[in-house]
């Protein structure tokens, strides 16, 4: 049996409907290998069905955007799921440029190509690749 350390993943992606599916579809694998989910925002978007309803005062908005900054930022790695390319996405790639600056371990699957800033990344063609690669992560750092 592996033996694993805590590790927490925060999830960065698209709230964009045709995505959230494969959020919450790794979020929950993620969960179920025992490893912590430390990202809220798909929480939001299933409850509100949108990334932030256009009626949302900027106070709210800020609010949210510090909440998931920090969450962030109490991860050990950030996984981005790159969307397609013709797919928007926002928040995400500011959650990579603030990965990055904090020295966090980035992973990242999918449309990796669309962008120089994802070679920043341990890149993966695809999710499955990434979730057996954190699972790794998470064993090895049982060990240590």
């Amino acid at each position: 049996m592996t033996a694993w350390a805590p590790c927490r993943v925060y999830l960065a992606g698209s709230s964009a409907p045709a995505e959230r599916e494969r959020v919450r579809r790794w979020s929950a694998a993620l969960t179920a290998a025992g490893i912590t989910v430390q990202a809220t925002w798909p929480v939001t978007v299933a409850a509100v069905g949108a990334g932030e309803p256009p009626h949302t005062s900027a106070a709210d908005r800020r609010r949210r955007a510090v909440q998931y900054l920090t969450e962030l930022r109490q991860a050990d790695v950030l996984w981005l799921l790159c969307p397609p390319i013709d797919t928007p996405t926002r928040g995400a790639w500011i959650e990579l440029g603030v990965a990055y600056e904090c020295a966090k371990l980035i992973l990242a699957s999918g449309d990796t190509r669309q962008s120089v800033f994802t070679a920043l990344a341990e890149e993966f063609t695809t999710d499955e690749d990434a979730f057996h690669a954190l699972l790794l992560i998470a064993a090895g750092r049982a060990r240590q």
